[in-house]
């Protein structure tokens, strides 16, 4: 029953002609050489930027552009990467450097 539940969402899909439109938009802040969204919510993107000149990774928070970027990396870790957020909340993961040599899941 499931199947065929499945094959005619399909069918109905497939007859409509409405056109679907995308906007590409670059996240990539001033100061970073590139960005990696990997978890959006609500009107939030989280995910990591490398650093031009340090080279190390950062946690970033955005709201739709690139000027809207929060830098969300501790100044104790060498890296840090955020995951996902529900609109409101983050989580990620970072790295320490010399020893001891932390790693922080929050």
């Amino acid at each position: 029953m499931r199947l065929l539940a499945f094959a005619c969402i399909i069918l109905v899909g497939a007859a409509s002609v409405d056109a679907v439109t995308y906007q590409f938009i670059d996240l990539t802040p001033t100061g970073f050489t590139n960005t990696i969204a990997s978890g959006t919510g609500g009107s939030q993107q989280v995910g990591q930027g490398f650093k031009t000149l340090a080279g190390n990774v950062h946690s970033l928070l955005w709201n739709g552009s690139a000027g809207s970027v929060v830098d969300l990396h501790p100044a104790t870790l060498t890296q840090s990467q955020a995951y996902a957020t529900s609109g409101s909340v983050q989580v990620g993961s970072g790295r320490g450097a010399l020893p001891p040599a932390i790693n922080i899941t929050h």
